[in-house]
């Protein structure tokens, strides 16, 4: 008799598997497409937020999240190696987004609640959806962490920023040579001859110096 495949096991298909990327990838989005709406819906009809409405959408996004991330874990081979295994930032992120989802629904059906006391002001209800928006942004950009290709991109970009970083050390080492050198150069040309406003503008000082190279770089400089 074959042997019956573990939880563990199943959970590691159902998470390597294309369909479940491109699921949570979906509603990932629609819950990005959905805080649009309700932006433009809050500035139309210049109100705080949505009630009932808005909890319950959010409400279905929070439990899809938590299953996702309930999967994942399960698929790990243990809760250590999903914390602190090769993908623990991805991972760390997934955990965060779960928590925001929960803690935006927690904010607004407290402050739904506080709606019909006397000592809650508008000014405390904006300012907890400010929050709660803010978290949702957030939350959106968790799509990165579900479709393979745009992860594989991020983690290039990632590998490329060292290399960007000598690269930007190496630039600054011969802006500040070149500074130096036409630093004293103007220094030099003062001395003997009649001073320059121009150069004194440009290369008076060492600072001037590295300002106009820098702006030369970037073209304010014509």
């Amino acid at each position: 008799e074959p042997r019956r495949p573990s939880l563990r096991e199943l959970a590691k298909r159902v998470a390597n598997s294309l369909a479940f990327e491109l699921f949570f990838a979906a509603v990932i989005l629609a819950n990005a497409l959905y805080l649009g709406i309700q932006l433009q819906w809050e500035k139309e009809s210049r109100t705080a937020g949505w009630r009932a409405e808005s909890l319950t959408v959010q409400l279905i996004f929070a439990v899809l999240f938590s299953i996702e991330v309930s999967i994942r874990i399960l698929a790990a081979s243990s809760c250590r190696s999903y914390i602190c295994g090769r993908d623990r930032l991805w991972n760390w992120l997934d955990v965060f987004v779960v928590t925001t989802s929960w803690l935006v629904i927690g904010l607004e059906v407290l402050v739904t609640a506080g709606m019909n006391e006397a000592n809650s002001t508008n000014l405390r209800v904006f300012r907890v959806f400010k929050v709660s928006r803010l978290l949702r942004v957030v939350a959106s950009l968790w799509v990165v962490r579900s479709v393979k290709a745009l992860r594989q991109l991020v983690n290039s970009l990632v590998d490329t920023l060292m290399s960007l970083f000598w690269a930007l050390v190496l630039l600054c080492l011969i802006i500040y040579t070149f500074g130096i050198l036409f630093t004293d150069a103007a220094i030099d040309y003062a001395l003997y001859n009649e001073p320059d406003p121009m150069m004194e503008a440009h290369f008076g000082t060492l600072y001037q110096s590295l300002t106009t190279l820098l702006r030369s770089i970037l073209g304010g400089i014509d």
